[in-house]
Parts: structure tokens; sequence; C-alpha cells
């Protein structure tokens, strides 16, 4: 996966480009893709490493104003986060 911001949540298919292609996650590669994590961990845990994004959803909504907010949060696409919520 590219850290590159136009890269992010896109380009899914891997081998398959048709699905990518259906639902709008197709990005074509317009400079050279940076491949890694958009934000850096601090440590070489893998249980760690593997729940970090479960656990950054979480302290949103733990941090929501409303029921409807925690559902977004939880059901809705990624990046869903905005300043105006909290």
């Amino acid at each position: 996966h590219g850290s590159n911001e136009q890269y992010i949540d896109k380009n899914y298919g891997n081998l398959l480009i048709i699905w990518d292609k259906m639902f709008g996650t197709f990005e074509p590669e317009k400079e050279p893709v940076t491949y890694g994590l958009v934000k850096n961990v601090n440590t070489f845990n893998p249980v760690t490493i593997t729940f970090m994004g479960w656990k950054a959803i979480m302290d949103d909504i733990k941090q929501s104003k409303s029921i409807s907010q925690a559902l977004h949060l939880f059901f809705g696409p990624p990046n869903t986060r905005s300043k105006e919520m909290f």
C-alpha cells in the first residue's frame, strides 16, 4: 500500500483492477508510490501493530458526542473523523 496522499484507500484490486473500477477506488499512478505506513509505529510487536487501527477507532468512538457519530465512525468509510465532530 502506498503512503502518498492520493493513493490512500485506493487500488485494492491488486491483480483484478475490475473491482477498483467498479467501486470507484481506482487511482492511476501519476507519481512514484512511496510504500509503507502513513504514521510511524514505535513498536515491533505484531499484535500492537495489527490492532492499532481498531484502537484509534475505539478512542474516537469514546469521544463522540452522540450514538449516530459513534455509528458513523464505526461503520463509515476510512478517515471519517472530522474536527467538527469533537
